[in-house]
């Protein structure tokens, strides 16, 4: 089990979901489970400030950490919305709702090839070269993956400078 802080903030982006996305995760659901990995990925870009490491996976990037606090009895952690104070939920929203897996998916792959090659010695185009290992690692059409990549960019989270 995660620490009581990881837990409280994890409960808060939860109950800010489902407030405001009315999006009720369930356990029990692979796809669930999924999303809300690739949700605390992405919403870093948007001011939430989450405890979590991620890794890449088959899936696109994936936390063990924060699939061990989704496994813990969330029910009985109080949230703490101060941990939630920065988060421009009401964008991301926008931004992720009725969003498929599929979608999610790729938008998390770009997100963090792009944060790899920023913090490297890219001497190529970055798009470009994240648009290219995204189409290689999750093994989609260059024009889906383009179309992602211009939503992402439309949303101007492509910009931001969160690290995992």
């Amino acid at each position: 089990m995660g620490s009581e802080s990881s837990l409280s903030t994890l409960q808060a982006f939860l109950d800010t979901l489902e407030e405001e996305m009315e999006w009720e995760f369930n356990l029990d659901n692979f796809d669930d489970r999924l999303r809300l990995q690739k949700f605390v990925y992405l919403s870093s870009d948007f001011g939430f400030e989450h405890p979590y490491s991620y890794g890449m996976h088959l899936r696109g990037p994936y936390s063990p950490p924060l699939a061990q606090d989704y496994y813990s009895d969330l029910d009985s952690i109080a949230p703490d919305e101060d941990s939630i104070s920065e988060f421009d939920s009401e964008h991301f929203v926008k931004f992720v709702a009725n969003r498929e897996v599929r979608w999610l998916e790729v938008a998390a792959t770009l997100r963090a090839y792009i944060r790899t090659l920023q913090n490297g010695d890219c001497q190529k185009d970055l798009p470009t070269e994240a648009i290219q290992m995204t189409i290689e690692e999750k093994n989609e059409k260059q024009d889906y993956v383009e179309k992602v990549f211009e939503e992402m960019n439309r949303v101007n989270t492509l910009n931001n400078q969160a690290e995992d």
